[in-house]
């Protein structure tokens, strides 16, 4: 990989179990607005609240949560790399914004290798890239990774990124969403394949969106 001046990605810990990989730019002006939450599954946690089993919980702190699965599905193949997600090759099959309610899940970090090396070297290429093409000044479109180490469930993560990094916008989730309990069975979803609202067509793709009625 060639040297790049002024590119430098810092590793932070969030918390004792997360590791941000992120480039602060120059005296620490240049944030992202986009979190890459990388691990290699989600899944569903029930809680008994009130006597009633839940597994949802509502969405605060200004985050839009992007998932590339439908619930109870697991992803096969998983997308290996932030490039084609964040160039727009994959839609997301559910967005979730800010006071809605999302499923809660466990989420299991990689455990093969240390992908820290290549987080790094994805968010200098990236940043590298940018700043050729527009001088990095679009904040809308960069984006840094989060990698886990232990188990952590999501509401609890996003507290704590929303403590530590405020300025997060959209946070990609990119695990499966595999149902809880010894009898669940999750569907494996293919992520190259469009949600149920998207239609793709030699025009390019399309959301339906239904019609209210008495409008």
């Amino acid at each position: 990989m060639p040297f790049t001046p002024g590119v430098k990605v810092n590793r932070q810990a969030i918390n004792s179990g997360a590791t941000l990989y992120t480039w602060k730019g120059w005296f620490g002006s240049n944030k992202a607005q986009n979190l890459i939450i990388d691990c290699i599954t989600g899944l569903e946690m029930r809680k008994k609240i009130y006597g009633t089993l839940t597994s949802q919980f509502c969405v605060q702190g200004g985050h839009r949560l992007y998932f590339y699965c439908p619930h109870g599905s697991v992803m096969s193949p998983q997308i290996a790399s932030p490039i084609p997600l964040m160039q727009g090759s994959f839609e997301p099959w559910e967005v979730v914004e800010e006071g809605q309610l999302s499923y809660n899940y466990k989420l299991m970090p990689r455990k093969e290798v240390d992908f820290g090396l290549v987080y790094e070297a994805i968010i200098k290429c990236d940043r590298a890239e940018r700043s050729k093409k527009d001088g990095d000044k679009l904040p809308a479109h960069r984006y840094d990774i989060l990698s886990l180490r232990y188990l952590i469930d999501l509401r609890r993560l996003l507290s704590q990124i929303k403590l530590s990094s405020p300025h997060y916008l959209n946070v990609h989730c990119l695990f499966s969403r595999e149902l809880s309990g010894r009898a669940s069975v999750s569907a494996l979803h293919n992520p190259d394949q469009l949600s149920a609202d998207f239609h793709g067509g030699d025009l390019g793709r399309w959301e339906i969106i239904p019609i209210e009625k008495g409008e």
